[in-house]
């Protein structure tokens, strides 16, 4: 496990910094963009997200695979043409939009749908060269790319507020700070190719390794595009049944949970990947599958059951008492969230033990279930219901995932649940304090009692179990590997 927490901790270092940069800017954005223009918005992120999780064919999630760099720069230039092919499909279907707006209670929304092209061509950019990078080991090139992202498109977006932009304000700073991180990361992963034997990429090798990782491309991509089409359900159905005020109490919600333990599951996983692909061959997986569930589980245990007992409170004090409704909406998304960022790194094993048909028909009855979650509270006109049941079929499905992959690694499903039943006991004194203080207390005092009590419980962790936050590594070179 050693081997991993230095990588870990690297892209978190960058990651940290990124999320704290938009962290100490949203309470500012949700006091210069109302949850009408935070609506619109979040659908054309989901949009993006699903429409870009398909955007490299997915040959991107194989690069880290071949053992010789040549194969794997033919696979960066197999996923770059899947990335302009898909670009150029979009452009030609922008015509008609037209027939979307007329679905949607905010028709605005659709024509902010124009800039795709752009921010797939930028996403699948950014994909590529995420995972070169992490096939030469130069996470610090990651780090800086998600920094520089933040640095741009956080101040885009401030000051577009303060201009009265509207939502294509928030949509003109995302797509600044994708075409920053973009750049450096093309930089530094043309940079770290110049440092080993020439590389060259010919059209005949791009169809060989094509052939050779086909099952990513046929399999994967349409398991991506499920699951990323599963976790933006609400921000793609939300706006069919309800107006765009309740889609942007949801995008704050899912934005202030979801996306930063995601960006920490990602950075995990992201190393787990390279490192799972050697243990898979050295009878290893199960001890690092061990490692890294535990330390993420004993993370985020108390914090998201905090936002389960006082979401509202906490939400009503960073954002403003107009997003009191997010924090009711992130209550419910708390164990989705949870298992999710447990779920994320183990994700990889089907890519590792290239079980990506398993997978794709796992992601299929995701989308299923959680659509049917959001059109079931559309149709009895609640949101509060749809959020409900979708943040606990998740749950349930996620926890499913878990098992399975923990089963696949040769890890003990019952050694987690031990693990699981420990954190969640070690938790529930300070989850005590924190409900009491919700009983008597006004809104700030409970949010400094969540913290102080976040924070003890940090520290007990600590001193039950140090190896939880080692930083001990032997893996220190950041040049990239001899071909």
């Amino acid at each position: 496990m050693r081997e991993l927490v230095k990588p870990v901790l690297t892209l978190l270092s960058g990651s940290v910094l990124a999320q704290l940069v938009i962290y100490l800017a949203r309470p500012v954005l949700t006091r210069l963009f109302t949850p009408e223009e935070f609506g619109m918005f979040g659908f054309y992120i989901a949009s993006v997200a699903v429409l870009s999780s398909m955007s490299t064919g997915k040959f991107d999630d194989a690069v880290v695979l071949p053992q010789d760099h040549r194969d794997a720069w033919s696979l960066v230039g197999a996923s770059v043409s899947v990335t302009l092919a898909l670009g150029l499909f979009i452009l030609a279907l922008l015509p008609m939009r037209s027939g979307l707006a007329a679905l949607l209670k905010n028709p605005e929304a659709a024509e902010y749908l124009v800039w795709l092209p752009l921010s797939i061509l930028l996403v699948g950019t950014i994909r590529v060269f995420d995972s070169w990078l992490t096939r030469l080991r130069i996470f610090s090139g990651v780090a800086t790319g998600r920094v520089a992202y933040a640095f741009t498109c956080t101040p885009s977006q401030v000051a577009a507020g303060s201009m009265d932009a509207g939502a294509g304000g928030l949509i003109g700073g995302i797509i600044a700070g994708q075409t920053v991180q973009a750049v450096v990361l093309a930089y530094r992963g043309f940079a770290g190719k110049r440092k080993l034997e020439t590389l060259s990429m010919r059209l005949a090798d791009i169809r060989k390794v094509a052939r050779r990782y086909r099952r990513f491309a046929l399999f994967g991509a349409p398991a991506s595009a499920l699951n990323v089409a599963s976790v933006q359900t609400p921000a793609l159905l939300l706006l069919f049944f309800f107006d765009a005020a309740v889609l942007g109490q949801y995008s704050i919600a899912y934005a202030s949970l979801g996306v930063p333990l995601t960006l920490l599951g990602t950075a995990v996983a992201q190393v787990y990947y390279v490192s799972a692909s050697d243990a898979a061959r050295t009878n290893r997986l199960a001890d690092i599958t061990e490692g890294v569930v535990t330390r993420l589980a004993a993370i985020a245990t108390l914090p998201l059951a905090a936002i389960v007992v006082v979401g509202p409170d906490l939400f009503s004090v960073v954002f403003g008492e107009t997003w009191r409704e997010a924090g009711t909406f992130a209550q419910f998304l708390a164990p989705w969230i949870f298992f999710l960022l447990l779920a994320a790194p183990l994700s990889r094993l089907f890519d590792v033990l290239e079980k990506q048909r398993e997978l794709l028909f796992y992601n299929a009855a995701l989308l299923v279930t959680r659509a049917a979650s959001i059109i079931i509270g559309g149709i009895a006109g609640s949101e509060v219901l749809a959020i409900a049941l979708f943040g606990l079929t998740g749950a349930a499905l996620s926890l499913l995932q878990i098992f399975w992959m923990i089963r696949l690694s040769g890890w003990s499903v019952l050694q987690a649940l031990r693990r699981f039943a420990r954190f969640a006991a070690i938790s529930l004194p300070f989850l005590a304090v924190i409900w009491g203080a919700s009983r008597f207390l006004n809104p700030p005092s409970v949010s400094a009692v969540t913290v102080l009590a976040v924070l003890a419980y940090v520290l007990v962790l600590h001193r039950l179990d140090a190896t939880l936050f080692s930083i001990r590594s032997d893996t220190t070179a950041e040049d990239p590997p001899e071909a």
